[in-house]
C-alpha cells in the first residue's frame, strides 16, 4: 500500500504519523509531505527526523517538500503519485473558524482520489496485535476496549 502522510510540525500530525509508523510494513511505501506558507521554515529537518523513524523499520519512503496551500496540493500530488490512502490530522478547529478559514482535513477528504484517514488527536493510542496469517493488524484502542465488538446483540 501507498501511503502519503501530511505533517506540519503539529500535534496532530504527529499522531497521523504515528499512525502510519505502526501500521505501514516494509512491503508499503511511505510519502512525507510538508507544504508551507510560511517563509523561513520549510520543515526540512521535520521530514528528515520522520523519514529516519521509517528508516528504523525498514520501511521505504520519499521526502515531499512544497510550497503553497496543503489543501490544494495534496489531493494533486496524490493522483500523481498513485497513492492508495492520505494520512493527516485534524486540528480540531471550531465551527466559526472552520468556516472562515478552512479546514485542510475536509478539503483533502473531498477532493483526494483515494481514501483519506483523519487521525484524531484525542483518540488513544492502539496497541498493535498481529492477526494470525496476515501482515495487516488489529487495532483496539483503550478507549474501545469495553464496547462490544462482536455481532450479538448487547444485552440490556
Amino acid at each position: 500500500m501507498k501511503y502519503m502522510v501530511a505533517v506540519d510540525g503539529s500535534s496532530s500530525a504527529m499522531h497521523a504519523f504515528w499512525w502510519v509508523l505502526h501500521h505501514a510494513t516494509p512491503e508499503d511505501y511511505v510519502y512525507l509531505i510538508h507544504i508551507y506558507k510560511v517563509e523561513g521554515w520549510n520543515g526540512e529537518a521535520l521530514l528528515k527526523r520522520l523519514s529516519r523513524k521509517l528508516k528504523n523499520r525498514n520501511i521505504p519512503r520519499t521526502m515531499l517538500l512544497g510550497e503553497g496551500e496543503a489543501k490544494q496540493k495534496i489531493p494533486k500530488k496524490v493522483e500523481k503519485l498513485g497513492v492508495d490512502m492520505i494520512v493527516m490530522g485534524r486540528r480540531g478547529m471550531n465551527k466559526a473558524k472552520r468556516l472562515y478559514v478552512g479546514s485542510v482535513s475536509q478539503y483533502v477528504v473531498e477532493h483526494a482520489p483515494c481514501a483519506v484517514c483523519v487521525v484524531k488527536e484525542e483518540v488513544a493510542k492502539p496497541k498493535r496485535t498481529e492477526q494470525a496469517g496476515s501482515r495487516r493488524t488489529l487495532m483496539e484502542t483503550q478507549t474501545e476496549l469495553g464496547k462490544n465488538h462482536s455481532n450479538e446483540e448487547p444485552t440490556p
